[in-house]
This record gives structure tokens, C-alpha cells and sequence, in this order.
């Protein structure tokens, strides 16, 4: 064999060979989607302030919010609008306090438009809803196809394009960097008829990199045509915060002597005494308040003015008929 025919061979072997590695070189999709997964089941009870905005064409709404979480546990306090509405979920029932004298238990299933949805799925969620999960928002478990499109740029982050067909009809695309804690830098969902919405992360603050700290996203017709636009954004967050267990309860929620407390679930009521839920409505009757200083004294003194005049119609007919007597 002459040495050029031996060097083209070398040539080919090692094209083929370089063609296997980078091959094998390229990740499980499913993995990449695991990592995502098993990321966020790792992040430790945190604290964050966080300010969510909301657009559409006919309403702008602008929320400010503490939260703290542990695992799926978490605990949303609303300061920026009228009272200060406190509310929790603590793995069993929902708990929110009007911040005025009314608490109302109910089940996850039951959500209304309060933010209570879990932090960890920030970033790999469209719709932030009481029971959105890590799983249910990275369901790859039952997913009828899980492909790798390939490494690409989102804002200037190299990721790993993963696109997902799940049993619901719907299709999730998701960019994750495997290289840096499988961070999302985007997450597409789209329903077959009813649209698209999508989500693109940004990690700016370098002292929490559990989660973005910015997320812009908006949602879109089948005709293309844009609903609403929502923005969040982590304005403080901290770490393995110890949150007391009592956190999690009624005492939690800080709430006021004789606050009503109504269960939707078992449609019962009671109030609160500072440390239970006393049965039933509790029955308070008014009692006039005694009689003594300055108030008695008005008292009696309006009631010697209202009889004056009787007693002096009293004695004038007395006097007339005594008069018609003689």
C-alpha cells in the first residue's frame, strides 16, 4: 500500500471515527430534561421578593410579593395593594387571610387569580397555576416523543434545543445548558388550535442561581396574534432560610382576635382565639354601658328636661279642675 493511498485511509478512518465521538457526544434528551428536574427538586427553602406585571389590551396589573418556600410548601404575602393578603399552601389545604378579619380554607384544586403558584417551576411554566408542578411542567414520563434539535444560541447562551410531544397534544420546547446547573433559557408551549406561548429566562444575579431572576413572556392566538405579556422579576432572593414550622398553620398567618374562619371544603365556620379554630360563628350580644361620670349625669339631665313639661301640664289641669270645683 503507497503512502498516499495509506493517508487518504488515515484521513477517512479518522473522519469516521471523529464523526462516532461527536455522536456519542451528543446528550439523552430525556437526561437533559432530568437534569432540569432534578435541579429544581434540589433548591433549599429560600426567600424571595418578587415583582410579577401582566399586560393585555385591557388591563395592567403590577404584583409585589414575598415568598417563601420549601419543596412544594410555600407561603405568598401580596404588600403593594390594599391590605396585606397572606396566603399558603402547606403540601394539605390552601390557607388566605384577606389581611382585614375574614380566612378562607380550601383545596389546590380550587385556585383563584392569587399568585400562589410553586417558585420552583419558575422558568419552565407558561401559566402559573395553584397546581402547576416540576413534573407536570417537564412531562416527559408519558411523553408520546422526546427529541434532541440540537445546540443553539438563545440571547447569546450556547443550550440544548430538547423538544417534547406530550399525551395532551401539546408540543414543549426547551433550551437548557447542561454546563451551568441545567439552566432553562426558554420554554415554548405550544396547543394544537389554540396557540403558543412562550418564556425566556435570564440569570442576572449571581449570589441565587437556583432560578432566573427575569423572565419575559407572552402568549399568542392560532393567528399569531399576541393576548398578553407577563414579566417577573427577582428582586431580592436568599437561600436556606430556617422557616418554623409553625409557619405553615393558621398561627402563621398572624391573624386577629376573633377572625372569621370559613372551610369551603366542609362548608363550616368557626373564629379564631389566638390559638384554635373555636366551632361555630362566635355569638356576641351587646351590653349598653353603665350608667356613671359625665355620660349618667347627661343622662339625667335629659330626663329631668323631657318631664319637665308633663309636670307642669300635670299641675295646670289639676289646677282647673279644682278651680271648677268652687
Amino acid at each position: 500500500m503507497s503512502h498516499k493511498v495509506l493517508c487518504i485511509w488515515f484521513y477517512f478512518l479518522a473522519v469516521a471515527i471523529l464523526e462516532i465521538c461527536c455522536c456519542q457526544a451528543d446528550p439523552d434528551p430525556k437526561a437533559l430534561i432530568q437534569g432540569v428536574e432534578s435541579t429544581r427538586e434540589q433548591i433549599p427553602p429560600s426567600c424571595l421578593l418578587i415583582r410579577a406585571v401582566y399586560r393585555d389590551s385591557y388591563v395592567s396589573n403590577r404584583a409585589e410579593l414575598w415568598v417563601m418556600f420549601d419543596r412544594d410548601r410555600r407561603y405568598f404575602t401580596r404588600t403593594n395593594s390594599g391590605p396585606e393578603v397572606r396566603m399558603l399552601w402547606n403540601s394539605s389545604e390552601v390557607l388566605r387571610f384577606d389581611g382585614n378579619k375574614y380566612v378562607v380554607i380550601r383545596n389546590l384544586d380550587t385556585g383563584t387569580a392569587d399568585y400562589l403558584f410553586d417558585p420552583r417551576v419558575l422558568g419552565i411554566v407558561t401559566s402559573y397555576s395553584w397546581g402547576a408542578t416540576i413534573a407536570n411542567c417537564l412531562p416527559y414520563r408519558d411523553a408520546l416523543r422526546i427529541e434532541l434539535i440540537g445546540r443553539e444560541q438563545v440571547d447569546g447562551k450556547s443550550a440544548w434545543h430538547v423538544r417534547l410531544f406530550s399525551v395532551f397534544r401539546s408540543q414543549v420546547d426547551l433550551w437548557i445548558d447542561e454546563k451551568n446547573g441545567f439552566r432553562v433559557y426558554r420554554y415554548d408551549e405550544k396547543m394544537e388550535g389554540a396557540g403558543e406561548r412562550s418564556m425566556r429566562c435570564f440569570y442576572e444575579n449571581g449570589a441565587y442561581q437556583w432560578l432566573p431572576s427575569r423572565i419575559e413572556g407572552d402568549a399568542r392566538n392560532a393567528e399569531g396574534t399576541t393576548l398578553y405579556r407577563r414579566e417577573i422579576t427577582m428582586l431580592q432572593a436568599t437561600a436556606n432560610v430556617k422557616i418554623p414550622e409553625a409557619t405553615w398553620t393558621l398561627s402563621g398567618l398572624r391573624l386577629p382576635l376573633s377572625a372569621q374562619v370559613v372551610d369551603v371544603r366542609t362548608k363550616s365556620m368557626g373564629w379564631w382565639d389566638g390559638q384554635r379554630v373555636s366551632s361555630g360563628l362566635k355569638q356576641t350580644k351587646p351590653h349598653p354601658p353603665p350608667i356613671g361620670g359625665p355620660r349618667g349625669l347627661i343622662l339625667v339631665v335629659l330626663a329631668v328636661l323631657a318631664a319637665a313639661p308633663l309636670a307642669m301640664l300635670y299641675r295646670t289641669r289639676s289646677m282647673r279642675r279644682r278651680g271648677a270645683g268652687h
